[in-house]
């Protein structure tokens, strides 16, 4: 049963959402006593096309989403293009690795993903899903090498190295912005869909890094850094620049 709300008042995140909707008596939208007509709220709402409404999935199906996207990454980079040291790489390291990247890659959805109906997650706390995000990156780079046991994992040198770091760098870019572009049909930010925002894209740059980590066999911390730690910056790069945009 469907209890009405008193006075048709509208939680402060929806208002929030729908600036324009503008509050009756004088009273600030967003405000304790703000209120709403609920037939302009309904026709807004009634205007937003199929692929928007995807951010008004249930939580539970924006994580299943998240989820199947990385899944559908993983088998497609396994099933067309593995790393060919799979066999020699220790199933130990392959874990930590993987786990330094996934982890972050948990919190910034939980922050991405959070519905509009909790409160927000401070300013300070989304500064530190994207950082543990780099940390994740850094430390996981910053490990002994996993092996010289494939003739593949060698790295090349002058400038087929540089042919190297490029190819993984726009690999895993690639992926990157489709995971960002998914990230932000399903998150509910309240600033404009498909704009993720720093930490959602934070989140795809980390998908994207899990897909290249499954592509490239190359061991070496030299290319590791060139051509895979910085698959973040144009992602991280973006994110400024999406949100200087639509704050100006």
């Amino acid at each position: 049963m469907t209890r009405a709300h008193p006075t048709d008042e509208v939680p402060a995140d929806l208002v929030a959402r729908f600036p324009e909707v503008t509050g009756v008596g004088g009273s600030p939208p967003g405000g304790p006593e703000a209120s709403v007509d609920l037939s302009r709220l309904h026709a807004m709402l009634d205007d937003e096309g199929p692929l928007d409404r995807v951010g008004s999935l249930s939580t539970p199906m924006r994580w299943g989403v998240c989820a199947g996207l990385l899944l559908a990454f993983v088998a497609l980079v396994l099933a067309a293009t593995r790393r060919p040291d799979l066999g020699v790489l220790p199933v130990g390291r392959l874990a930590l690795d993987l786990g330094l990247l996934i982890a972050p890659l948990v919190l910034a959805l939980v922050v991405a993903l959070r519905p509009l109906s909790r409160p927000a997650v401070p300013r300070a706390l989304r500064i530190v899903a994207v950082a543990l995000g780099v940390l994740g990156v850094s430390a996981m780079l910053a490990l002994p090498s996993a092996h010289a046991l494939h003739p593949a994992s060698v790295p090349a040198s002058g400038a087929l190295f540089w042919k190297q770091v490029g190819s993984c760098l726009g690999f895993g870019i690639v992926f990157s912005m489709i995971a960002g572009f998914a990230v932000g049909a399903v998150s509910r930010n309240g600033v404009r869909r498909w704009a993720p925002g720093a930490v959602g894209l934070s989140a795809a740059g980390l998908m994207g890094l899990v897909a290249l980590y499954l592509h490239c066999p190359i061991t070496d911390h030299g290319h590791l850094w060139a051509g895979h730690a910085t698959v973040l910056v144009p992602v991280l790069a973006l994110a400024w620049a999406v949100r200087r945009r639509l704050d100006g």
